[in-house]
């Protein structure tokens, strides 16, 4: 390298740049940022013993950073709000190195379970042990002065106190290698350069590829601060928290729309809000390949025809909240695939497929992580009878160690592999949930006015349509208030006939659902 100005060359160490994926909350830091777990990776022995920490150096920015957790989680929300600046009472010592050990251990972070590493570094629990005793530097400013000049370690600290120290399973912009000694060209030497051994992409080999993948995956107490759980919109005040990725429905849908997402940053009046999310995302029903209908039928078929006794009239559909219902005429060789969303308020669903022989069925369900749930997942009862097959899911699964799925697009794909003809099937996915329609009221006067009253409460309701079953005609319905919605249709149809109420909306944290139910009118007028 040459500077102008300067006579002979100045001798330098080569740089590294990582690049990483975005830190969607850039003002908030990690408890356990890169620069803690390095600092801990070169400690010598001796260094916990001769340390004497200072509060606005040591002890302010880990509680600081607890204290902003809120923004992200909302299991934060509260807990640390009242917290003194300084902290320098014996109360509120002891009370936090409390909640260090023991069952209360803080802070609450997922772990890969080879390494167990969700927790803060020895260093930091040596300078928390010893504030709680008293034993550290009472010097808090008003504000953290800066420093003096910019140095090499300034430089460093700068870029790796705004990276994940904890957990590396596999971590965000770098992991474990790092904890590797012979990664380091001295590693009893705090200079962070690395060995000359160290080649282009060994520092990211254990990341996600691409890195949208493991940003779907890992929500829960992983990274809440890069990769936000529980935010609250902007305009909004807590408890209102929304998911972060509320509508990205699968893994996919993460890589298409990860520049959609928004952003958690500080107003004007200091509180962290989520802005610059691009607009709700719209959902309708998908589309199905040849052979699938979402349509019902008049009456349960004949044996002639294959379908005895498998597909349903409405009138026996009646009684249960739905996430899909088909009927299908599958091929020999061929898969359906029924597309269905599910959200945080969602419990359990269960699965029933009915044909002339279940047990020559192949039914999966795929999550909206990419697997498929386990034949032998706890979550997951399956019971084969006469005329169907049923599924049983609880809700979350866990598709990986500690990566739960729950909200989003999941998938029932049938199939028959040993089939030699055409078999007709009918598909319904009933939910166990807070959303729910309901034993819904339902009144049909003699001017053909419809309205309907659920147990949907003040969900935020994007479309409800009332489809008839007795001419397959559909009732647009406008929504009247909480749970309530009413339309003209243009007939009234045969006393009594069923209908079918199809429901489209959100959670309480914002994910979106199409929810149906067959209802019986009571009555003209």
């Amino acid at each position: 390298m040459t500077i102008r100005n300067r006579t002979t060359p100045l001798p330098v160490q080569r740089a590294w740049v990582v690049v990483t994926p975005p830190k969607y909350s850039p003002e908030l830091d990690t408890v356990v940022t890169l620069w803690d777990r390095l600092l801990d990776f070169f400690a010598r022995p001796d260094d916990v013993t001769w340390m004497r920490p200072s509060y606005t150096r040591d002890i302010q920015p880990i509680l600081q950073r607890a204290r902003r957790m809120g923004a992200v989680h909302a299991g934060a929300n509260g807990n640390h709000a009242g917290w003194p600046e300084p902290m320098y009472g014996f109360y509120h010592r002891r009370k936090i190195a409390s909640w260090l050990t023991g069952d209360k251990k803080m802070p609450v972070m997922s772990q890969p379970r080879d390494l167990k590493d969700g927790h803060l570094t020895n260093l930091q629990m040596a300078a928390l042990q010893k504030w709680q005793a008293g034993d550290f530097d009472r010097d808090w400013p008003s504000t953290p002065p800066p420093e003096a000049k910019i140095t090499p370690d300034g430089l460093d600290r700068a870029a790796l106190e705004a990276c994940v120290g904890a957990s590396f399973g596999p971590g965000i912009e770098a992991g474990r290698h790092l904890l590797k000694s012979n990664m380091w060209a001295d590693p009893d030497k705090r200079d962070f350069r690395f060995s000359s051994r160290v080649q282009a992409g060994d520092l990211t080999a254990r990341m996600c590829i691409p890195w949208h993948s493991d940003f779907k995956w890992c929500a829960g107490d992983w990274w809440p601060v890069p990769r936000p759980v529980d935010v609250i919109p902007a305009g909004a005040a807590p408890p209102d928290y929304q998911d972060w990725d509320r509508g990205v429905a699968n893994t996919k849908a993460m890589v298409d729309d990860w520049r959609k997402l928004g952003f958690v940053v500080a107003d004007r009046n200091g509180r962290y809000r989520e802005v610059e999310r691009a607009t709700r995302w719209t959902v309708t029903p998908e589309l199905l390949a040849d052979g699938q209908w979402t349509t019902t039928v008049p009456g349960p078929g004949t044996a002639t025809d294959g379908q005895a006794d498998v597909r349903q009239p409405a009138e026996q559909l009646t009684g249960v909240d739905l996430a899909s219902y088909g009927r299908g005429q599958l091929p020999p060789g061929q898969e359906h695939v029924w597309p269905i969303l599910l959200t945080d308020e969602d419990r359990s669903i269960e699965v029933t497929v009915r044909a002339a022989q279940p047990q020559a069925l192949s039914v999966g369900v795929v999550t909206p992580y990419g697997p498929e749930v386990a034949d032998d997942d706890p979550h997951l009862t399956g019971t084969v009878f006469d005329d169907r097959l049923e599924l049983q899911i609880a809700l979350p699964v866990e598709v990986w160690p500690q990566r739960f799925t729950h909200a989003g697009r999941w998938e029932i794909r049938i199939s028959t592999p040993e089939a030699t003809t055409t078999t007709a099937y009918q598909l319904t996915v009933a939910t166990e949930s807070d959303i729910r329609i309901g034993e819904a009221a339902v009144r049909r006067d003699s001017a053909c006015n419809l309205t309907v009253a659920t147990d949907l409460g003040e969900r935020e309701i994007q479309e409800a349509v009332a489809v008839l079953a007795a001419d397959g005609s559909e009732v647009p319905l406008q929504l009247t208030g909480p749970g309530g919605f009413s339309g003209q249709a243009d007939t009234a149809g045969a006393e009594g006939s069923p209908l079918r109420l199809r429901v489209i909306g959100d959670s309480r944290c914002g994910n979106p659902f199409i929810r149906e139910r067959f209802l019986t009118p009571g009555g003209n007028g």
